[in-house]
């Protein structure tokens, strides 16, 4: 029996969407900006130099903390939308279980 149109096409592609690529980079920025404000504060200006903690530092740690936050949720958001679609791609799927099994392995002897 004939498959239908529809299925004779292969997606062979496998990229993130826009929003997921700009919204990571976003994040990451974030991240990066603020870890590097709280560090040029800590050890430039404020506890690490010697002085009193500067005033900024708890509000670099608090938008750090929000950032990394928004990190994992959009590890989610990826994870749920970008992996089941590779997934059917069935490429690479060995090296995927791999770095799972690696990744999880590590977690494990940390002891996290």
């Amino acid at each position: 029996m004939p498959r239908s149109p529809l299925h004779t096409t292969q997606v062979t592609s496998h990229h993130l969407a826009g929003w997921h690529r700009l919204s990571i980079y976003a994040v990451g920025a974030l991240l990066l900006t603020t870890g590097l404000a709280w560090l040029a504060l800590h050890y430039l200006v404020g506890a690490g130099a010697g002085e009193l903690p500067h005033p900024l530092e708890a509000w670099t740690l608090r938008t750090h903390g929000m950032a990394g936050f928004a990190g994992l949720f959009m590890l989610g958001v990826v994870a749920a939308a970008h992996l089941p679609h590779g997934w059917r791609l069935s490429r690479r799927q060995h090296a995927a279980i791999s770095v799972g099994m690696a990744g999880a392995l590590a977690l494990h002897r940390r002891g996290a």
